[in-house]
């Protein structure tokens, strides 16, 4: 195993083999006594996406080494960078937390609240783990919503930690009991003193943003998180970060779930958040995620705002110009043209405005369809 690391061959078989020997007590004691199993963890890192080093025990022995030296940074640090990544399958997902990963995951950060490295690891293992909607229930029974804002809080300068906790949050506050205890625990603040930290990074802005679009979706967080800044964060970030695609669409996705609030609308349209999404659009025309966010966000405004600035012809051109560019897209390219009409239709038919916005509209979707 030391000798071909590279070899993902090399390597399954080698984890069958430990895994057939390690049937036996002694066998176990002898094998972790000459290194199998930091050996183990080495061919996990290597060759993460390896379903067959998982299915050779790969997990079991991972948790087992959690178990067996708790108080090894080291052991803890790539036990948990391990889980994180073997926790991108839906499968492995379920397993580990079958087998006790996220109670181990959680002694990890309990038992090294300094290290950055065992907390920015784990919490990045939880954040894959919560998109099984039943770890994302079970990670906050078990104190895990709480273990991610210590961590948060005990390296507020480690743009790793807060990178990887704010991706934690996003993917637990997809429950809404979840998004009521992040709110209630302080998560909010969190967020925000994390982008606030950290402006020049686009992974912390990224998740943070994504965080605060899961947060806003309950009501009393929407005006929380407006009233202790969050508007100007989201600006700020997608202004520091204009060609970060990523960072343009989690952020149109957080202003999208702010604008809900009527006061919160106004205060997005007074501090420039039309133009902002509008200058997304412009330099994202590519990414439907972000047109659809955008699109929706726009359509909250009233009459005089869209004869003001013109959204809809200026976006279903940006799509007729992106069906174009990329032809195996346009199913899904004139799917969302179709969304944005109807959408304005249903919104805006009443006024005048509305009207002649609409026939716009509609002249450049019929170019896009007869194309």
């Amino acid at each position: 195993m030391r000798a071909h690391p590279a070899s993902l061959d090399v390597q399954q078989q080698a984890c069958g083999a430990l895994s057939s020997l390690a049937a036996n007590a002694d066998n176990r004691v002898k094998i972790a006594g000459l290194g199998g199993i930091e050996a183990v963890l080495a061919a996990m890192r290597a060759h993460p996406a390896s379903q067959p080093i998982a299915g050779l025990g790969g997990i079991e022995a991972v948790l087992a080494a959690m178990r067996a030296h708790l108080a090894s940074l080291d052991v803890q640090q790539h036990a948990c960078g391990a889980l994180g990544s073997l926790a991108i399958n839906d499968d492995n997902r379920v397993k580990i937390a079958g087998l006790g990963g996220i109670e181990a995951v959680l002694a990890a950060m309990r038992a090294h609240p300094a290290s950055q490295p065992v907390q920015q690891l784990a919490c990045g293992a939880l954040g894959s783990l919560a998109i099984n909607a039943d770890n994302e229930v079970k990670i906050a029974g078990l104190g895990g919503i709480e273990a991610v804002l210590a961590a948060m809080q005990a390296h507020p300068a480690s743009q790793p930690v807060q990178q990887q906790a704010c991706r934690a949050l996003t993917s637990l506050a997809i429950n809404a009991d979840n998004r009521v205890k992040i709110a209630g625990l302080g998560g909010i603040e969190a967020v925000l003193a994390a982008m606030r930290a950290h402006p020049a990074s686009q992974p912390v802005q990224q998740h943070a943003c994504g965080a605060l679009t899961c947060l806003a979706i309950n009501s009393q967080s929407r005006v929380k998180i407006a009233g202790l800044g969050g508007i100007e964060a989201v600006l700020a970030a997608m202004q520091a970060h204009p060609f970060s695609q990523p960072v343009q669409e989690q952020a149109c996705g957080a202003l999208g779930s702010l604008a809900v609030n009527d006061d919160n609308e106004v205060k997005i349209a007074g501090l420039g958040g039309i133009e902002a999404v509008l200058a997304a659009m412009r330099k994202h025309c590519r990414s439907e995620k972000l047109l659809v966010e955008a699109i929706s966000l726009l359509a909250r405004f009233d009459s005089n705002i869209i004869s003001k600035v013109q959204f809809f012809p200026i976006c279903l051109s940006l799509m007729y110009f992106f069906c174009l560019a990329e032809p195996a897209d346009r199913v899904s390219c004139e799917r969302s043209c179709l969304r944005c009409h109807e959408q304005l239709q249903a919104e805006y038919h009443h006024t005048r405005e509305g009207q002649d916005c609409s026939r716009s509209a509609a002249m450049t979707l019929s170019i896009i369809v007869a194309c």
